[in-house]
């Protein structure tokens, strides 16, 4: 009776772990499933681009969360430098990277044209004019007879947010990142978003399958 009940103790140990084991592997496995099903939508995703309150303009896109692995293998298809930039730092987390369009249509109109008649009576024609946008751009332009040089420094600053997005009922929320700039003649565009997350040992499903099996074993042979 005795012999009986140990037996009996002993399986329902075995049973608790075995239990654990199971349940923490079904839910690895969904969170597995999740990441995957998040990482397809998010290199599906298009760009989309559009214009914030002042003007300016902004860009979003889904965020692609894996492990660093995941994030090189589709970093070799699209982008060499980016590639070789993750490759090559340690302990990164995350990387982002965009393009920008500048875009400024104005008509100059000099204050003063300079004509040189040299001693074979040739005419050199030559302007200059100086343009100043406060916090948005400065500019020195510089005619002579068709030859024209452009001197331009634009001012702008970005600001980068990230926002989750729900996905309906049971499903895990996908992230939206966004870039968004101040200056109304610089467009972004191109956004490219990842995130990178170590490899997870999956310690504890390891230790509970050891001791389930184990205890079987132990219980079989005696």
């Amino acid at each position: 009776m005795l012999n009986y009940k140990r037996n009996f103790y002993f399986l329902l140990v075995i049973a608790f772990f075995a239990a654990i084991t199971l349940g923490y592997y079904a839910y690895h496995q969904h969170q597995v499933i999740a990441l995957k099903a998040n990482q397809i939508k998010a290199l599906q995703d298009t760009c989309v681009l559009y214009r914030t309150k002042n003007g300016a303009s902004g860009a979003s896109k889904l965020l692609f969360t894996g492990t660093k692995d995941d994030v090189l293998a589709v970093l070799k298809e699209k982008d060499a430098v980016a590639y070789q930039t993750v490759k090559a730092t340690d302990g990164i987390h995350s990387y982002k990277s965009f393009s920008t369009l500048t875009k400024i249509d104005t008509i100059v109109k000099a204050d003063t044209v300079y004509i040189v008649k040299d001693t074979t009576g040739k005419l050199t024609y030559r302007l200059s004019k100086d343009i100043n946008v406060p916090g948005l751009y400065d500019a020195k332009i510089s005619v002579v007879n068709d030859s024209v040089s452009l001197g331009l420094k634009v001012y702008d600053k970005y600001v980068i947010v990230a926002k989750e997005r729900s996905n309906g009922l049971f499903k895990s929320n996908s992230i939206v990142v966004s870039v968004e700039n101040q200056n109304k003649y610089v467009t972004v565009s191109n956004l490219q978003s990842y995130e990178i997350q170590e490899k997870k040992k999956n310690l504890g499903l390891k230790i509970g399958g050891l001791v389930t099996i184990g205890g079987l074993i132990y219980f079989l042979v005696r």
